[in-house]
């Protein structure tokens, strides 16, 4: 720090997170300088200069921007995991970013405050800044309850008398995983996976002014303690009036449609154990509601995964993983009939065969061994659509490869599956 020179003293300090992040950009006021504010640069430093000995002064540090920056569901996850006893949050700082209404407490009330701001129902907290700020020179008095006495977000000079370095934490409101961009030289890093979680739609036509259900079904079997992504829908071809899950128990705090932009739906969900749970390839992650505008069919074009507001992710364990959609089927063309590959496959106790058919009429679906052998016959009059046939391994009496074929009028469609014990 400058010594203080004649009847002047500099003031100046340096803000960053408790990870050792500079935090640029924050609005540092020192109040009776009658200067306006200095602004902290790319290395987190403010400096005031010479200032008059004997003087009193207010050092206030302030950032109200960019909301979201370094905050996800997976926040969510770890805050649950907090309030349930389950992963205690380790620092004073992380409580104090984890007590998103700025009610001196973590509870439930935060996640839902932050699931606003994730969703974009919020631009901004409704009860507090972006980040707040903490005299580094503070002790608490009890580090697992940062509440326990007043702390100091300011920082007081009496009668200034030699040269001040002051310097602050700062603390990005719900980020209590440090995964803030801090300033522009803080790289900012694509947590995901290159490996991406697969959610299956079948392609099926759909029936102007009629209401559906579209089914996102997971491709393979994975531990989920939560996710968040932005869909980006054909507004011109339907009207998407809801999402569902009941075994996720889902509600309509878990996603926007049409808030943000037309066109676009946010969602964010986390599992409320605080433990991961396990859902088998086939399971449905959600289910868009739907009312066609028009005659159209589902394709991976009706719907896309994108970064545009909340960013795609799932969390498996400790991978974060993006997410796309894929169609099953041939959605170019809904006026033939059409056999879809089995989910999952292979299998060990029961899988799921989808079929579309163009019109109403009897089919049959037939199961064969790998000698050609007929195991089982599945016959039954239906209606125009997508249907699903659920196949028990007890109704099989046979491993390994099982052909499939539906037969409907003239037509007959085969494919192969897996059974393994």
């Amino acid at each position: 720090p400058s010594t203080g020179t004649l009847n002047l003293a500099r003031i100046s300090g340096h803000i960053n997170t408790e990870d050792q992040k500079d935090v640029a950009e924050a609005e540092v006021e020192l109040i009776g300088s009658g200067i306006i504010q200095e602004m902290t640069d790319v290395e987190g430093d403010f400096d005031f200069g010479m200032m008059p000995v004997g003087g009193n002064y207010l050092l206030d540090p302030q950032k109200d921007i960019e909301y979201l920056n370094g905050v996800s569901t997976l926040d969510l996850v770890l805050i649950q995991r907090h309030i349930l006893g389950l992963n205690a949050l380790a620092t004073p700082y992380k409580l104090i970013a984890a007590d998103v209404n700025k009610d001196g407490m973590v509870s439930s009330l935060d996640l839902i405050e932050l699931r606003k701001l994730i969703l974009g129902i919020y631009q901004e907290l409704p009860s507090n800044d972006s980040w707040r700020f903490v005299d580094a020179g503070f002790a608490f008095i009890d580090p697992s309850n940062p509440w326990a006495a007043p702390m100091n977000e300011d920082y007081t000079i009496h009668n200034l008398n030699t040269a001040m370095d002051i310097d602050f934490i700062g603390i990005k409101v719900g980020d209590v995983n440090n995964t803030v961009q801090a300033n522009i030289h803080d790289p900012l890093v694509d947590q995901r996976n290159s490996l991406n979680i697969e959610l299956s739609i079948d392609a099926q036509k759909l029936i102007a002014n009629e209401q559906y259900e579209i089914a996102f079904n997971l491709n393979e079997a994975i531990d989920i303690s939560g996710f968040q992504t932005t869909i980006k829908y054909d507004n011109e071809l339907i009207e998407v009036l809801g999402i569902v899950n009941d075994d996720l128990g889902f509600s309509d705090a878990n996603y926007t449609i049409d808030v943000l932009a037309d066109g676009f739906m946010t969602l964010s969900w986390h599992e409320t154990s605080g433990r991961a749970l396990t859902m088998e390839a086939g399971n449905s992650l959600f289910k868009v509601v739907v009312k066609a505008k028009s005659e159209t069919v589902v394709n991976d074009q009706l719907f896309v995964m994108t970064d545009d507001y909340t960013q795609t992710e799932l969390y498996e364990g400790a991978d974060i993983k993006g997410m796309e959609v894929i169609t099953s089927g041939d959605a170019l063309s809904m006026k033939e009939v059409q056999l879809f590959q089995n989910v999952p496959n292979p299998f060990k106790d029961e899988t799921k065969i989808r079929f579309y058919l163009p019109a109403d009429g009897d089919a049959s679906i037939r199961l064969f061994n790998a000698t050609g052998g007929l195991i089982k016959t599945y016959r039954s009059n239906y209606k125009q659509g997508m249907h699903e046939l659920i196949i028990d391994r007890d109704d099989i009496n046979s491993t390994g490869v099982i052909m499939y074929e539906l037969i409907y009028g003239d037509k007959t469609i085969s494919k192969r599956m897996l059974l393994i014990n």
